[in-house]
């Protein structure tokens, strides 16, 4: 089912609009004393990609950043793979898919 802004839905639909909300959550669910409506969230899309950003920072650059006495024990392939897995996550904010860590970090 899916639901729209500007309609006010009965209340009966409450868990039925919970449960569409848990795959649109760029909308507000808003309930008042007799119908419940959708709304766009105005600073959905920033608040991802913000999101995303201290996701980056936390995960990507703490590794990275490890120095030059941990990137002399890295093999040729570990060293292809940590660089497609930083640009991966330099991208991020453009392709919205958080990269899957290499096992072996």
């Amino acid at each position: 089912m899916e639901f729209k802004e500007g309609i006010k839905y009965q209340k009966e639909e409450a868990g039925n609009i919970y449960k569409w909300w848990l795959t649109h959550q760029e909308y507000d669910v808003n309930e008042y004393e007799d119908y419940i409506e959708v709304a766009k969230r105005p600073n959905w899309e920033e608040e991802q990609l913000e999101r995303l950003r201290r996701e980056r920072a936390r995960v990507c650059f703490s590794v990275i950043n490890r120095g030059q006495a941990w990137y002399a024990t890295l093999t040729p392939e570990q060293n292809e793979e940590l660089q497609a897995w930083y640009r991966a996550w330099l991208d991020v904010t453009e392709t919205k898919v958080v990269p899957e860590t290499p096992s072996w970090i």
